[in-house]
C-alpha cells in the first residue's frame, strides 16, 4: 500500500508537493477532525448547517461546522461517574502536545426472523475499539478495529454470496466465501453464519483553513441524501489519498485517489494466498457556491484496470488530469477505463434542505441517465427534533456496468454506489423523533424493478454482468418497512440500546411462489459509527 501512494502520488503531483510545503509556514488553524460517515452523524450535520449549504463530500470535517458542540449534551450531571458514562470517551487522554480518545466498539444483538418460510435465529456478535486523537491539533486521526460473527436473513444471504471471490481453476473461475457490505470478505461461521474482521481509518493533516490532505482506508459518501449515486459507502474500505483545497468562499475542489479490488485472485503466486486483481479509482470534485445558501458540484470518477490474471496496465495519464470529466470515459474513451459523471445540487434553508443528483454513465454507443432527488424537514410542525425526509432514486439498466464486466463501477464485487446495483426505482421515507435519550425512527422503502424471484433480482439489478434475464419484464415491487427505538447514552461514540422491526413483501409479478414475505426483529445493544445498507 506504502509503495502503490507513493508511485501514484509522488510521481505524478511533485508540483502539487511543493505548493504544499511551501505553504506549512502559514499553518494556524484550529482542530479540524472527521466526523464519522453514520446517517446520525450526517443528518445532524445538515440540519445545523441551517441556511449554509455545505460541500457535501464525506466524511466532512469540523472546519466548516463544529458538529461535537452542537449535538453535545447539556443535560446537568451531578456523579463525574455519569459525567463519564454520557458524555465521554471510554478513556481520554491529553496533554499540549495532542490527545487520544478510545472507546470499545461492541454489537451485541439477536433476532429472529419471523416469516413463516424463514425462521432463523438472527445475531451479531461485534468486539471492537474506536481510537481517535490528534498531534499538535494539525494532525487528527481516528481507527477502528473489529472482529465479527453473524447470522443475517436468508434474502440478505443470498445478496452476501452472490458477491463472493473468485478462484481461477484451470481457467475456470469458481465463487467462495462471501461479502459483507460497509464490513469485509468472509469464512465459513457454523452452518449459516458469518467470520470476517475488518479496521479501517485515517490520517488527515490540516495545512491552513484552505488546503487539507488525508490519508487512510476508509470509505467515502457524495450527497445530501440517504443514498448517493456518485459514490456511497456501501462497499468495502479502501486505501485513499485525499486532497482538499478551498480555493475561496465560492469555490472548492477535491481529489481523490483509491486502490480497488475485484475479488479475482491471480492464478500465480509464491505468497499464501494469491494476490486480487487491482483497480486505480480517481475521482475530480469541484464545487461552485454562488450564494451561500446554494452549492453546485462537478463530479467525475473512473475505475482503471491496474492488473488481471494475465497483464499488469501502466497507469493512464487521463485518470491524473485533475479537471472534472477527463478522469472517465465520458470524454476520452479508453478499453481499461469505465466511470461515471455528474453534478450534486444542495440547497439549505433554516428548517429546510434540498438536494439531488443527476449521473451520466456510457455504455457500449448508449449515453445513460440516473437522478436523484429529495428533502429534510427538520424541527417538523415546530416539535424540536422531529425531522421528515423524502428521497426518490432512478438507475436504469445497464448503469455503472461495462461491456467489460471487470470494470463495472465496483470495489470488492459490490458496487460503488447504491447497493441495489440497477434497473430499478426507489421511494425512501424516513421520519425519526429524537428527545433527550430517546431515539425513534420509522424508515419506508418502495422499490420497483424487474420481476421473477429473490435470485432473479438479484441477477437483474446487478452491475456485474450484461447478459441479464430481462425476459422477466413485468414489474415487481418490494416494500421495506423499518422501526427502530433506541436509547442513544453518549453522542461521542454513539452507543445505543435497541429494538428493531423490519417488515419486507416483495410482489415479483405474476409467477409462481410471487409473494415473498421476510420479517424480523432485532435487538441489543450496539454502537453507530459507520452505516451498513440491508434494505434493499
Amino acid at each position: 500500500m506504502i509503495f502503490f501512494f507513493k508511485k501514484l502520488f509522488l510521481l505524478r503531483c511533485n508540483g502539487l508537493i511543493t505548493i504544499i510545503l511551501l505553504l506549512i509556514s502559514f499553518m494556524s488553524i484550529s482542530q479540524s477532525k472527521n466526523i464519522p460517515l453514520q446517517t446520525y452523524y450526517k443528518t445532524q450535520f445538515l440540519k445545523y448547517s441551517g441556511k449554509n449549504s455545505v460541500e457535501t463530500f464525506f466524511p466532512t470535517n469540523e472546519s466548516q461546522l463544529n458538529l461535537s458542540d452542537s449535538i453535545k449534551d447539556t443535560t446537568t450531571l451531578y456523579y463525574d461517574f455519569l459525567v463519564w458514562f454520557y458524555k465521554k470517551n471510554w478513556i481520554a487522554k491529553s496533554d499540549k502536545n495532542g490527545k487520544i480518545e478510545i472507546s470499545p466498539l461492541v454489537n451485541f444483538s439477536y433476532g429472529k426472523a419471523t416469516s413463516f418460510k424463514d425462521s432463523l435465529s438472527l445475531y451479531r456478535n461485534t468486539r471492537g475499539v474506536y481510537v481517535t486523537g490528534a498531534f499538535q491539533e494539525k494532525l487528527t486521526y481516528s481507527f477502528i478495529f473489529c472482529e465479527n460473527q453473524a447470522r443475517f436473513m436468508t434474502y440478505q444471504s443470498a445478496y452476501f454470496n452472490d458477491r463472493g471471490e473468485f478462484y481461477d481453476n484451470d481457467s475456470v473461475f469458481t465463487k467462495a466465501n462471501a461479502v459483507i457490505p460497509s464490513s469485509a470478505r468472509t469464512k465459513p461461521f457454523k452452518s449459516d453464519g458469518y467470520d470476517y474482521a475488518f479496521s479501517f481509518g485515517s490520517f488527515a493533516y490540516q495545512f491552513n483553513k484552505k488546503i487539507r490532505l488525508e490519508a487512510g482506508n476508509n470509505q467515502h459518501f457524495i450527497g445530501s441524501g440517504y443514498r448517493s449515486l456518485l459514490l456511497s459507502d456501501n462497499t468495502i474500505y479502501a486505501p485513499y489519498l485525499r486532497f482538499s483545497w478551498k480555493i475561496s468562499d465560492k469555490f472548492a475542489y477535491q481529489i481523490l485517489y483509491r486502490k480497488h479490488k475485484n475479488l479475482f485472485r491471480k492464478p500465480a503466486t509464491l505468497a499464501v494466498e494469491s494476490a486480487y486483481e487491482t483497480k486505480l479509482f480517481s475521482v475530480n470534485y469541484l464545487t461552485f457556491k454562488p450564494v451561500t445558501n446554494f452549492a453546485i458540484s462537478l463530479f467525475s470518477a473512473g475505475n482503471q484496470l491496474r492488473t488481471d490474471s494475465i497483464t499488469k496496465h501502466a497507469y493512464q495519464a487521463q485518470m491524473f488530469v485533475p479537471l472534472p470529466f477527463f478522469n472517465s470515459d465520458l470524454i476520452l474513451k479508453n478499453s481499461i477505463i469505465n466511470g461515471i459523471s455528474g453534478i450534486n445540487l444542495d440547497l439549505g434553508f433554516k428548517k429546510i434542505r434540498f438536494y439531488g443528483q443527476v449521473a451520466i454513465d456510457n455504455f457500449g454507443k448508449k449515453t445513460l441517465l440516473a437522478y436523484q432527488t429529495g428533502f429534510y424537514l427538520f424541527d417538523l410542525i415546530k416539535v424540536k427534533n422531529l425531522n421528515f425526509q423524502g428521497e426518490f432514486n432512478y438507475v436504469p439498466n445497464q448503469f455503472y456496468a461495462d461491456q467489460n464486466t471487470k470494470l463495472a463501477y465496483g470495489q470488492y464485487n459490490l458496487p460503488l454506489a447504491h447497493p441495489k446495483g440497477n434497473n430499478f426505482s426507489e421511494i425512501y421515507i424516513n421520519i425519526n423523533y429524537n428527545f433527550k435519550q430517546l431515539n425513534i425512527t420509522n424508515s419506508f422503502i418502495s422499490y420497483l424493478t424487474s420481476g421473477g424471484s429473490i435470485l432473479n433480482q438479484i441477477e437483474n439489478n446487478t452491475i456485474f454482468q450484461t447478459n441479464k434475464n430481462l425476459m422477466l419484464k413485468k414489474e415487481g415491487q418490494t416494500f421495506i418497512n423499518t422501526f427502530e427505538i433506541a436509547y442513544q447514552f453518549n453522542k461521542k461514540y454513539n452507543p445505543s440500546v435497541y429494538f428493531q422491526y423490519q417488515i419486507r413483501r416483495s410482489n415479483y409479478g405474476n409467477f409462481e411462489n410471487s409473494n415473498s414475505k421476510n420479517n424480523y426483529f432485532m435487538a441489543g445493544l450496539k454502537v453507530n459509527l459507520f452505516n451498513q445498507y440491508l434494505d434493499f
